[in-house]
């Protein structure tokens, strides 16, 4: 995969906030993990994350590491297997927000996510991300790390995508379940596939202010 080109590219600059606030250090903390999967640094991507984090990508679908996870396995290693790893995903931010809550921070950004799947398979979302940050000392200088991520985009949307390209895309969404199967094990892809089943869709994603 090149990495010539930008893991993210930001439509609408938001509003500046100070350099060295807790504002500017959540939306620096929250930019690393488009770039370093575009970089595809798994171990710095994970390093983002606190030790008791959860995912839910889409709303709807969980994949947790810690005392809560199931089986005790750091099901974000193996989120990062399935569906970053063998893909190209690129994020183009339309905006971000920056809002406090209760113990940390929270950054809401409305994206489009641009994948590239085998085959030249490609597929873009619409999708409003939620990132939820909590102060813990982590990798480098950052003070703030991600304890709750949750993303809402249109999972049909998405299937329909990959369906109407062909053959092609057929094999490349089956390719893909494959792996989930391989890294996530039947039970996993079980509970994955009655979250996708679950998902509500952008229809219940947060405004952005």
């Amino acid at each position: 995969m090149s990495h010539d080109v930008p893991s993210e590219v930001r439509s609408e600059v938001p509003s500046e906030v100070p350099s060295g606030s807790p504002e500017a250090l959540a939306l620096a903390t929250v930019r690393e993990s488009p770039r370093l999967v575009g970089l595809k640094d798994k171990a710095a991507w994970l390093a983002l994350f606190t030790e008791d984090a959860r995912i839910e990508d889409p709303k709807g679908t969980l994949h947790a590491r810690g005392p809560g996870a199931p089986g005790g396995h750091d099901w974000l290693a193996r989120f990062w297997e399935v569906f970053i790893a063998p893909n190209d995903i690129r994020f183009e931010v339309e905006r971000d927000a920056v809002q406090e809550a209760e113990g940390g921070l929270v950054v809401l950004r409305r994206v489009h996510i641009r994948t590239g799947l085998a085959l030249e398979v490609r597929i873009v979302v619409p999708a409003v991300l939620r990132y939820e940050l909590r102060p813990e000392p982590g990798p480098g200088t950052s003070a703030l790390r991600v304890q709750r991520l949750e993303a809402w985009w249109d999972v049909a949307d998405n299937a329909w995508q990959g369906l109407r390209q062909g053959p092609r895309g057929w094999l490349a969404l089956g390719l893909q379940s494959l792996r989930m199967v391989r890294f996530l094990g039947l039970g996993g892809t079980l509970r994955y596939t009655r979250g996708l089943l679950r998902a509500p869709g952008l229809a219940g994603a947060p405004t952005l202010p």
